[in-house]
């Protein structure tokens, strides 16, 4: 594959686009993906999509995007890629709704449109951005992931973010969006996609059974048949007034089949139940968490994917809005962009309003979608 990267943060929306793309301005790219400020979002999107007319233009709002550059706050960020690369993308409308086999046909002829023949969970995702603000992430991830169960691929991605919280907009080939998702079927002719994610927080020895829960509205009432509440303020050594404090430090951690994937709590409702940004299902092991080690935790994430792959190439980056804002306010930055160049060459990223793998959707994790050679 061949990928150009750019970035600009000049405020002129023609000028910055002219030095984002200085690099590759008459290229033809297969597949060209961009985050920016949401101030200038929908004329980034429309001129990106001018300028580019044969290739799948994606993008994203972001509060802040992340290259080589280090982190922006105003700036476009774009990648554009071609050769040995095949792309097929789609919309998933009106997401509030149920979603439910309604898309199931469009899904599965997006990935024949890359061919069935070669792909594999090696050398094809599905990437999907999704707006924010619509608490309707697990119904596209499970209309997605439905739609793939035969074909074994694996389902990754972010929802957008913005300088408002819980808002922000995606666009596909132009058009800005922001009741709908997208998804695009990506395959690498040659070589691997390799996809890793990184907690920074633990579990911390308390575990429980979740026995009643609002799955639908995401809200927890029951750990173990108990009130969740008195349940965490036991493990916690806290009082119930002190126990949304407590939370903001120690989220949840959900554990299906061995893994752990961490859901951030809202609030605290007057009738009792926990408000989160992912839903917890009923019969489900839930723990509570608490930090790692960061600098341990990144040098990890780095080893274990220079391991996996003998080169990477190129990578995506899906950076909680949670996890920036713990960097910023921890001076943690300028570790986690150097960190990032070291390891993974050329690369772009965002903040995310709620990250996305295969039918879970997370919080406060890291996500890298890595390009490169099959490994050592």
């Amino acid at each position: 594959m061949k990928v150009f990267t750019g970035h600009s943060d000049c405020r002129d929306i023609d000028k910055a686009i002219e030095t984002a793309c200085k690099d590759f301005v008459d290229a033809k790219p297969e597949l060209v993906i961009f985050f920016s400020d949401s101030d200038r979002f929908e004329d980034f999107s429309r001129k990106l999509n001018i300028k580019f007319p044969g290739s799948t233009v994606l993008g994203s709002s972001t509060f802040a995007s992340f290259s080589k550059e280090g982190y922006s706050r105003a700036a476009i960020n774009i990648a554009a890629i071609s050769e040995g690369i095949r792309v097929s993308a789609g919309l998933i409308r009106d997401i509030s709704r149920s979603l439910s086999g309604i898309y199931q046909v469009e899904i599965v002829e997006a990935l024949e449109k890359i061919g069935f023949d070669d792909i594999s969970k090696d050398n094809t995702c599905c990437f999907i951005l999704n707006p924010a603000g619509t608490s309707s992430e697990e119904r596209v991830l499970d209309a997605v992931t439905a739609s793939l169960r035969n074909y074994n691929i694996p389902v990754v991605g972010g929802s957008a973010s913005s300088e408002i919280c819980l808002s922000g907009a995606v666009s596909y080939n132009g058009d800005v969006f922001v009741n709908s998702s997208i998804y695009a079927m990506i395959h690498l002719e040659e070589g691997s996609i390799n996809i890793v994610l990184e907690n920074i927080f633990q579990p911390m020895g308390h575990e429980h059974i979740v026995t009643k829960t609002d799955i639908e509205n995401r809200v927890l009432y029951e750990l173990d048949n108990e009130p969740a509440c008195d349940v965490l303020c036991r493990d916690l050594n806290v009082s119930r007034e002190g126990l949304a404090d407590a939370l903001a430090l120690h989220p949840f951690g959900r554990i299906p089949k061995g893994k752990l994937f961490i859901d951030e709590v809202e609030k605290i409702n007057e009738d009792g139940g926990i408000s989160t940004y992912c839903r917890i299902l009923d019969r489900s092991k839930l723990v509570l968490l608490e930090p790692c080690n960061l600098e341990k935790t990144m040098a990890d994430t780095r080893k274990r994917l220079r391991e996996t792959m003998g080169q990477v190439d190129f990578s995506i980056i899906v950076n909680c809005y949670s996890r920036t804002q713990l960097y910023l306010n921890n001076g943690w930055m300028d570790k986690f962009t150097k960190g990032m160049n070291e390891t993974l060459g050329t690369y772009i990223g965002f903040t995310s309003h709620g990250e996305l793998l295969d039918d879970f959707l997370l919080n406060l994790s890291l996500i890298m979608i890595s390009f490169g050679s099959r490994g050592k």
